[in-house]
């Protein structure tokens, strides 16, 4: 299965401290702040997961529960949660892959399921 999702980033400038605790975890949160247009991160970020969500067609889980981490090189990844981790038993997946892109007005990701 492969997810997409694009979000225009002008919708992430603005977001509340509620929404922000309700949607990213403290290591999202993190990571994004430490970017000067963190909201381009946000967007990004926000993306991968809506976009993890259409991938994994049929699993209801809140956004706060995928986490979107990065390697020491930058590269975006699932943390993969006991949740998940159970999902991908039951349905006999590896792994799950992400790409995030983004320019200054939009922000994409891509998700695929490997089997």
């Amino acid at each position: 299965m492969i997810g997409i999702d694009i979000e225009e980033v002008e919708r992430f400038k603005n977001l509340t401290p509620h929404l922000i605790e309700r949607v990213y975890t403290k290591n999202e949160i993190n990571y994004c702040n430490s970017y000067q247009n963190s909201y381009l991160h946000f967007a990004g970020i926000w993306c991968a997961k809506e976009a993890c969500i259409k991938a994994l067609n049929g699993l209801e889980l809140a956004l706060n529960k995928i986490e979107v981490l990065h390697t020491s090189k930058g590269v975006p990844y699932i943390n993969i949660t006991s949740r998940l981790k159970q999902y991908f038993i039951e349905n006999n997946i590896k792994n799950i892959h992400i790409s995030i892109s983004h320019t200054n007005t939009i922000a994409t990701s891509i998700a695929i399921l490997e089997y």
